[in-house]
């Protein structure tokens, strides 16, 4: 992630590294330091409105204030705040988790349950998206679960009937509001709007690989992270699929062939985390 002032920061599985263009400094969890990171193991990263950089670890959530330069990890009852993934509203940043959902409000300076309505599925979201301003109504993906409507205001959650498919690596709603769906070693569904299957992209005839982990859309064409066939590029206007591959003994080609995620900068620059390769 690059925040707002060109800062590059990445999360991995042991801790996080912030990149300010000149040196790297690497940030861990330290034991009898309660504004150190929550946790090694970085699930995600989000900048708000307000310029905090958040900071989303397995065990823990924290932001980074960056006039005191320590984290400020969030609880609520004395318990830490587990969440998976986030998105951004006008009036916060709100988080997904097994245990629901959590928002940090702009106005209140604080982080608090959103509401629920019935017994909550056990879910682990992984993505999420805004789909509907008017009845802020989310989409969100669970690994294992499928995908879920969640209504913000009502804590209302009900699983998507369009598609039965429940292991989704991952998920992308697009500019065109098309729903992207990732299945474990099914390659990727799109479906409209109002749920019509519009494309299925699988490997071997339109994909390098079956497995996708990250999606982001750039200049008309869906970029996918796979694991093990590098890195495909959907174009929407002809259909048609590139790949760009890790090759032997070329320096500027990818350094492998599974990538874990993709990220655009605000330079249009695309960013690829890979499996083991940097």
């Amino acid at each position: 992630m690059v925040d707002d002032r060109g800062v590059i920061w990445i999360g991995t599985r042991f801790g996080l590294n912030r990149f300010d263009r000149e040196k790297v400094t690497v940030y861990q969890e330290e034991k009898d330091n309660p504004h150190s990171l929550p946790y090694n193991d970085i699930v995600f990263l989000e900048e708000d409105a307000e310029r905090h950089i958040w900071v989303g670890t397995s065990r823990g959530l924290a932001y980074f204030d960056r006039d005191t330069q320590k984290f400020i990890c969030q609880e609520i009852d004395g318990e830490p705040v587990v969440v998976t993934c986030c998105f951004l509203m006008p009036d916060g940043i709100y988080f997904l988790g097994k245990k629901g959902g959590f928002c940090y409000s702009y106005a209140e300076k604080r982080i608090f349950k959103c509401p629920e309505k019935g017994q909550l599925p056990d879910l682990l979201p992984n993505y999420a998206f805004l789909y509907n301003k008017e009845d802020r109504k989310v989409l969100f993906s669970s690994l294992g679960s499928g995908l879920w409507w969640y209504y913000l205001d009502t804590g209302e959650i009900e699983q998507v009937s369009f598609i039965q498919e429940k292991n989704i690596s991952s998920m992308y709603l697009d500019s065109q509001q098309r729903i992207w769906v990732a299945v474990y070693n099914k390659g990727v569904y799109c479906y409209s709007y109002d749920g019509e299957l519009l494309e299925h992209l699988e490997a071997p005839d339109r994909l390098t690989h079956n497995i996708v982990q990250d999606m982001r859309e750039k200049d008309g064409e869906l970029w996918l992270a796979t694991d093990g066939g590098g890195i495909n590029i959907y174009n929407y206007k002809n259909k048609s699929v590139k790949a760009i591959m890790h090759l032997p003994g070329d320096h500027h080609s990818l350094p492998v062939n599974s990538f874990a995620s993709l990220y655009i900068d605000d330079e249009d620059n695309i960013w690829a985390g890979s499996i083991r390769g940097g």
